[in-house]
């Protein structure tokens, strides 16, 4: 789920969220870094991903958007005194939130069957150009 979810939440913040709250290593350590190690591990990690575990894309999402409605209700404040977590979740315009919502929701989910369509890909080729022989652990068990 992570693999899909870090390039979602990239692509949001740097280039939806129309002023970032503050340029910081830590808006780039949440917001950048972990697209970046989730493109590593995606390359060096071998348990193939299922597109049918979709429904945890959808229930995270979900429940961060009712975290992100309950944050607004209750009069939190992000560090700019703003009462939003993000502008994009603004929900003083319900409209323009829930559009965003909806559209973030099917960005996360098309994400995910992207990224099990490229893990689907990865073991392909790793079955066609990598020898059986560098494959098979000594006690017979096959890695791919």
């Amino acid at each position: 789920m992570a693999l899909a979810q870090a390039p979602g939440i990239t692509l949001l913040y740097w280039f939806l969220e129309d002023k970032p709250v503050e340029i910081t290593w830590v808006s780039h350590m949440e917001h950048t870094f972990n697209s970046v190690l989730m493109l590593i591990e995606f390359f060096l990690y071998g348990a193939p991903l299922q597109g049918s575990d979709f429904y945890w894309v959808f229930s995270f999402n979900t429940v961060y958007i009712l975290y992100s409605v309950v944050y607004y209700w209750m009069d939190g404040i992000n560090m700019n005194g703003h009462k939003f977590i993000y502008r994009l979740l603004d929900w003083s315009n319900i409209n323009t939130a829930l559009l965003m919502c909806t559209m973030a929701l099917s960005m996360f989910l098309l994400l995910h069957f992207t990224t099990t369509l490229l893990s689907k890909v990865k073991f392909w080729l790793c079955n066609k150009l990598v020898p059986k022989r560098l494959l098979t652990l000594p006690n017979k068990v096959t890695l791919v």
